[in-house]
């Protein structure tokens, strides 16, 4: 019955370790990990130490790499998971498939309810396509370059327009 035992918890701990692969980005969060928990909240489910500064700034805001998931990080408002943010070559997409690499195009094809705007900081075509499921509350928002390909891709609430990090 031991052997049974162990055998059952590998299994299971294999099977979430792998499962990230395949979580999907929403504006409700990514796989087990959404808007609104705690970095505790968030630490249980990622099985991995997420610590936020102790002093008075990161209470208030913060920004955190999660461990164990590639390219990816959080923005923590008054110590609650407000935005996840997915750079680079990251196995995450959209329910709605898109993801890091993907071209504007596709993502105006996809989602031609978001409003464009300008890029913060790079010239034209760059762009930031915003999608909001529920109006200033949760959306999605995409970052192009001047490639015309998703850069990042910013999912959750009101922190999901910031230029940088806090800001």
């Amino acid at each position: 019955m031991k052997a049974v035992m162990v055998i059952m918890v590998l299994t299971v701990a294999t099977s979430a370790q792998a499962a990230d692969k395949t979580w999907v980005l929403t504006e409700t969060g990514l796989g087990p990990v959404h808007i609104g928990m705690t970095a505790a909240q968030v630490a249980r489910v990622l099985h991995k130490p997420v610590k936020l500064d102790s002093d008075d700034d990161a209470r208030v805001c913060a920004e955190v790499m999660l461990p164990g998931l590639s390219g990816t990080s959080a923005i923590f408002l008054n110590e609650k998971l407000d935005s996840l943010w997915v750079r680079g070559p990251a196995p995450y997409a959209t329910k709605r498939g898109i993801r890091p690499g993907a071209t504007d195009a596709k993502v105006r094809a996809v989602y031609p309810e978001a409003k464009v705007s300008a890029a913060d900081y790079d010239e034209a075509p760059a762009a930031n396509l915003l999608y909001w499921a529920r109006k200033d509350k949760a959306g999605i928002e995409f970052r192009t370059g001047t490639d015309r390909k998703v850069i990042s891709i910013a999912a959750g609430g009101p922190s999901i327009q910031y230029m940088e990090g806090c800001s």
